[in-house]
C-alpha cells in the first residue's frame, strides 16, 4: 500500500510535516465515492462538511475536528479528550 494520506482542510504546518516525512496526500472536499481503503490514514481537519459520512471508525484516522465527534461516536461528555479510532 502506498504511503498516501487523505485529508480535508489540511493546515500548512501539518502539510509541511507530511511532506517532510515523504508521504503524499490527497485533499478531498467531498468524501462521496472515495475508496478510503487505498490510504494509510484519514486526516480530518476542523471544518464543516456537506457530507460528514467519512468512515473514521473503519480506517486509521487522525481527527482534528470538533464538529462531528458526537456523530462519529467519539465522545461521551468531554469533547477535549483524546480519542482513537483504533483499539
Amino acid at each position: 500500500m502506498p504511503d498516501r494520506l487523505v485529508g480535508t482542510n489540511i493546515d500548512n504546518n501539518i502539510a509541511n510535516v507530511i511532506n517532510s516525512l515523504n508521504y503524499s496526500y490527497d485533499v478531498i472536499d467531498d468524501p462521496t465515492n472515495i475508496d478510503f481503503s487505498q490510504y494509510k490514514l484519514i486526516l480530518v481537519g476542523n471544518d464543516f462538511f456537506s457530507n460528514s459520512d467519512i468512515p473514521v471508525n473503519n480506517y486509521n484516522s487522525l481527527i482534528l475536528n470538533t464538529y462531528y465527534i458526537d456523530e462519529w461516536g467519539l465522545s461521551r461528555s468531554n469533547p477535549g479528550s483524546s480519542v482513537s479510532s483504533q483499539p
